[in-house]
């Protein structure tokens, strides 16, 4: 037995209203056979019940067949309905930022076994094909159980002992389904494979339909080569593109893009985490160089570039072993110059927000994850050029926005490109004199031999150069410190400026 306090006045009533709802919602569900729509030939029956004609032959009125009609299948349609859209809002409050569950009212309805009346409801026989009103029902019945189980764990294990109501090819179910299983650790866990299998054999016989993928996603199970989709060859390759082209394409949740890019995200969410396996088989799935090619591409949408970044994120770059290609070929700087070209409105209100999160955050965590990562090491001279370009070009973008940069943030990468200029020139002379003299020295060396040991100079002036230079950059920085720290040392005692400055005078707006 289930004890809950009612502690407000609003309680009271929804428990009330809860109460007079599934008291009349149980008893329209068992007498179900005497108001659901049933085909009977040709005898004047439709999807709306008994027509006009069938009823005078009963010998009634015109005016009684209305009130009849009412009372019956169109009454008890119309309060099924009303009842439910009761139920579901009273599970989840809508707000700007999305739907919130409400804990209380869930455990309530629980309590009150509103969702044992709902499962019997979803197994009343009805003609599927004709039927519309009871098809919104449907509906209607499993936004409720949704709603019910959203963010509500005990809930999604008690409607878990009733899967076997959803494992059918239905679309309904398997979003269903999938808020029984979404953030539920001991559910996904404990998941029987025949469950696994229902929905990959669905996706196989029934169609690729999106929310097949998404349930598959929240488990994070991988699924079967034979429905998976790319578009790897050229001919595949412009049809693909030519879906980012199309508006429809990207609105219609059931389009083929839509499964691709689902597609794409569930193997980003079988490959999370360090699984050698997982990652070396999705590797052969989607090679880095179709992922450069489609990201790269100018038609490329947001929505693309999210899956395809993240897969690239946690098949190639957060992986348990070193993938060497990602480091020895210059694909990743190909993509790090294209995520410098994304650029987005300054007008608010028109504002693109999926090609912000792709900047914010998708291209932000590659970018992190890369050069944090143990294996990046090796390249660091071919990164070395490309981080100060990548560098210089935030910071123009960045004066040029007016958007506010630290002080000494702005201080060290002008005193970066300023000394980076400075020992490039002195190179340049370096080499030309060492050239010059090493040619007239040795006259008869061959050309490779010259090649070779102008090399070998450029190195060891590159290597002194460095040796040089550090203690200078480090004493000014430590200078540079010191002044901000304490500027009153810099004038003499009991002088106007040194008093100034120790009242805080030194720095101010």
């Amino acid at each position: 037995m289930q004890v809950q306090l009612l502690v407000t006045s609003q309680d009271v009533d929804n428990y009330k209203q809860i109460k007079s709802d599934l008291d009349q919602l149980r008893s329209i569900v068992e007498k179900s056979e005497l108001w659901v729509y049933k085909r009977q030939g040709e005898d004047g029956m439709d999807g709306d019940g008994p027509s006009e004609s069938e009823n005078k032959n009963k010998g009634d009125s015109p005016a009684s067949d209305k009130k009849k009609s009412e009372t019956t299948s169109s009454y008890n349609y119309r309060v099924v309905k009303e009842i439910l859209l009761r139920l579901s809002k009273l599970c989840v409050q809508e707000g700007s930022s999305g739907k919130k569950s409400r804990k209380q009212q869930q455990r309530l309805l629980r309590n009150m076994g509103a969702h044992s009346v709902v499962l019997e409801l979803l197994q009343i026989p009805y003609e599927k094909g004709e039927d519309v009103r009871m098809q919104e029902i449907m509906k209607l019945a499993h936004e409720f159980l949704q709603n019910f189980c959203a963010g509500n764990q005990q809930n999604q294990i008690i409607l878990h002992k009733h899967i076997n109501l959803f494992l059918n090819p239905g679309i309904l179910e398997a979003v269903t389904m999938q808020h029984i299983f979404m953030n539920n650790f001991q559910l996904c866990s404990e998941i029987n494979e025949r469950v696994v299998q229902h929905f990959v054999h669905c996706t196989e016989t029934h169609g690729r339909h999106v929310q097949y993928l998404k349930f598959l996603q929240t488990i994070m199970v991988n699924s079967g080569e034979d429905i998976l989709v790319f578009y790897n060859d050229r001919s595949s390759f412009q049809t693909l593109v030519q879906m980012m082209r199309s508006e429809r394409d990207r609105m219609d949740e059931n389009s083929p893009l839509m499964y691709h890019i689902h597609l794409v995200e569930l193997l980003a969410v079988c490959t999370e985490g360090k699984n050698v396996y997982t990652e070396i088989k999705c590797n052969s799935l989607l090679p880095l160089d179709d992922i450069v090619r489609v990201v790269t591409h100018e038609d490329c949408i947001p929505e693309v570039k999210i899956a395809y970044i993240n897969f690239l994120n946690h098949c190639y770059v957060d992986t348990e072993v070193e993938m060497k290609e990602i480091y020895t070929s210059n694909h990743m700087w190909k993509l790090f110059e294209n995520f410098l070209v994304c650029n987005n409105t300054s007008d608010r209100k028109h504002a693109d927000t999926v090609l912000e999160c792709y900047v914010t955050e998708t291209v932000m965590s590659i970018v992190t994850c890369f050069f944090s990562s143990p294996f990046s090491d090796q390249s660091t001279s071919l990164q070395k050029a490309s981080v100060e370009a990548c560098i210089k070009v935030l910071s123009d973008v960045a004066k040029s926005r007016a958007i506010a940069i630290p002080v000494d943030l702005d201080s060290q990468v002008n005193n970066l490109f300023v000394k980076s200029n400075n020992v490039v020139q002195k190179s340049i002379l370096s080499w030309r004199l060492s050239a010059k003299n090493t040619f007239k020295r040795e006259s008869s060396l061959t050309s490779s031999k010259d090649y070779r040991n102008i090399i070998e100079r450029l190195q060891d002036i590159v290597s002194a150069l460095e040796d040089r230079l550090r203690p200078l950059v480090q004493a000014e920085l430590s200078v540079l410190v010191d002044v901000l720290h304490r500027p009153e040392l810099l004038f003499p005692e009991n002088t106007e400026a040194r008093k100034k400055c120790e009242s805080g005078g030194f720095i101010s707006k």
